[in-house]
């Protein structure tokens, strides 16, 4: 069970208005979109692992951007009731329904949530904003944010890990709408004690990839690129990697 902000977009309208013929009577736009979100960020991970790279025998996993907390919990579910999940979220609303849908699906016990807005350094950033229908926060301005005025306190993903008493990372999942650069060098000599990074990357800052600004970090620590032809993510595995 999962709960959203209930908000949707003219896109989401208009895809609605294109497959509603073949949708349950009773469902609307709002629930169109729940059904894309849930498909897509939790039965997937479940039926398709192998399409995140997520490896069998994983016992610490972190969502890093995490929005209502899909994901995360497709990984408790897939790990078992052994695992260790960190749910990272920077929107309070978000966050907020991440909460309730953990404790919904009772996994309290296996995933963590945590409010903070993830950067390099631990400090204060501006905040910025794709869209308005509760996903899009970061703390970069790429082509499709703009500021909202607001200044949020930072952390390192090395301050997180280490304030949680962590030892290593099984899996990493990073989605932070143009702060991924930001996130890996705030990793600091936590780089090296992740074993598979899965790392969003559709984003441009002056036109110019982020990708390149994410590959070279991981390729300076000794980590794996994966070359899969998928240009919108970067997937790579360290020496930590799990089998």
């Amino acid at each position: 069970m999962f709960y959203d902000h209930g908000r949707i977009s003219p896109r989401d309208e208009a895809l609605f208005e294109v497959v509603k013929d073949r949708l349950p009577a009773d469902w609307g736009p709002v629930e169109y979109k729940m059904g894309v979100l849930v498909q897509q960020r939790y039965l997937k991970y479940l039926s398709h692992p192998g399409s995140f790279h997520f490896p069998a025998h994983a016992q610490v996993a972190v969502d890093a951007g995490c929005y209502i907390g899909c994901k995360a919990i497709a990984m408790a579910d897939a790990m078992g009731p052994a695992c260790r999940v960190i749910a990272i979220e920077i929107a309070d609303d978000n966050f907020e329904l991440l909460e309730r849908n953990i404790a919904e699906n009772g996994l309290s016990d296996r995933v963590k949530p945590v409010r903070a807005a993830i950067s390099d350094v631990d400090g204060l950033g501006q905040h910025f904003l794709r869209h308005e229908v509760g996903m899009g926060h970061s703390l970069v301005a790429t082509e499709r944010g703009g500021p909202t005025g607001a200044v949020l306190e930072t952390k390192s993903l090395a301050t997180i890990f280490s304030e949680l008493g962590l030892d290593a990372i099984d899996y990493l999942n990073i989605q932070l709408n143009g702060a991924e650069p930001q996130a890996i060098a705030g990793l600091g000599r936590w780089i090296s004690r992740v074993g598979t990074f899965f790392v969003a990357c559709p984003y441009t800052v002056g036109g110019a990839s982020l990708r390149p600004s994410i590959v070279e970090p991981l390729k300076k620590a000794g980590c794996t690129i994966l070359d899969d032809g998928k240009t919108r993510r970067v997937v790579a595995f360290g020496s930590k990697a799990a089998t």
